[in-house]
């Protein structure tokens, strides 16, 4: 049997704490007590914070590649390659970044499937790709392109636009697919 704790996490994880009404939060960690402690208890306190905080969070737009550049930067400083992807709504702003690989220092498998599926389940109308290469090489490998061109593909069966590829060197810099015109 799950502990309340569990069935918490679980269900923020699935449906977001800002979409839980207090009466369904209430019902979802069976409080032992009156509803009325339970609206005083600091675990509600906790919860009504959470959700302030999630209302005012700042929308986080993606506009240039330096943009993205921002949001993916964190890949400078490992050892591996990293894949990730940057799911967005129609106005460019960010549902989800969610890493799709991690391998060695000298590649990484991406199965373009997984990033499409992930796109469908966001409902994601535009994807940003984002990968490292912790040698400090910047241009593109031919299998960056080709691994790129099948997302692309993919994608347009769907709908879905892919905005950019940036690879992130291993010593700063970066690589932008739509800057140099290959997307």
């Amino acid at each position: 049997m799950k502990t309340q704790k569990q069935v918490v996490q679980e269900n923020v994880q699935q449906y977001g704490y800002i979409a839980q009404t207090n009466e369904d939060l209430f019902k979802l960690i069976n409080y032992k007590s009156s509803e009325e402690e339970f609206y005083n208890s600091l675990q509600f306190q906790a919860f009504k914070e959470l959700q302030r905080r999630k209302a005012t969070e700042d929308i986080k737009k993606i506009t240039s590649a330096n943009d993205s550049l921002n949001h993916l930067s964190f890949l400078q400083g490992y050892a591996h390659e990293e894949f990730w992807v940057i799911y967005l709504r129609r106005n460019n702003t960010i549902i989800k970044k969610i890493q799709h690989s991690k391998g060695g220092t000298s590649g990484t498998v991406v199965d373009v499937r997984l990033i499409m599926k992930d796109a469908i389940i966001e409902n994601a109308s535009a994807l940003i790709l984002g990968h490292n290469h912790p040698s400090g090489e910047l241009n593109p490998s031919e299998a960056d392109k080709i691994m790129t061109n099948r997302i692309i593909e993919s994608a347009k069966l769907m709908d879905i636009a892919v905005l950019d590829h940036v690879i992130i060197g291993g010593k700063g810099g970066y690589y932008s697919f739509s800057e140099k015109g290959l997307i």
